[in-house]
């Protein structure tokens, strides 16, 4: 909890006794909090909209619970709101927009070089792991992705696109080139 936040600390120490998740957050650019209210500590993958099959590979996986950032943003990412999740590696950030993105998508198909979302990554390491953590959820939703950035195959990457691939990671420089 923010140091500014004076109101908001005792507030949130009293839902937390009341076993009730408390998320504060403080604009950069103004003094004022913000506290998400009324969702349990238990609240599950289902509970936020995730898609059941997603929910079964998560449980494969050995995921069980829903990190904090994943509580706070999928149920307005699914319901297709913008958001803004910061959080540190391995907070769940990657998992917090592709559970929402592949929810959204399951069950449609892409045509040939129109995927149905974007995933800009600064670097092509970045894109990869963030496709190392997409792909195999995206197959149980018979959906698939496909690295779009320097240093890989041309050929793959524009037969990928011309086949009609859902979901591209990609860098800027090389999603320009093609």
């Amino acid at each position: 909890i923010s140091p500014r936040s004076f109101r908001t600390t005792e507030l949130a120490k009293e839902l937390a006794k009341q076993e009730h998740e408390v998320t504060v957050i403080t604009s950069f650019s103004k003094d004022i909090d913000y506290i998400n209210l009324g969702r349990k500590l238990n609240i599950s993958f289902k509970d936020l909209g995730v898609n059941p099959a997603l929910i079964k590979a998560l449980h494969t996986a050995g995921i069980e619970k829903p990190f904090p950032i994943q509580k706070a943003t999928l149920p307005d990412a699914i319901a297709g709101k913008d958001i803004l999740g910061r959080g540190q590696t391995g907070s769940g950030k990657t998992l917090a927009f592709g559970l929402a993105l592949m929810t959204r998508l399951a069950g449609r198909t892409a045509a040939p070089m129109k995927p149905l979302a974007l995933v800009l990554s600064p670097t092509r390491e970045l894109a990869m792991q963030i496709s190392d953590v997409i792909a195999p959820l995206s197959r149980t939703v018979n959906l698939n992705s496909q690295v779009v950035a320097g240093g890989l195959s041309y050929s793959k990457q524009i037969q990928a696109l011309k086949r009609g691939v859902p979901i591209v990671v990609a860098t800027p420089g090389r999603l320009i080139d093609l």
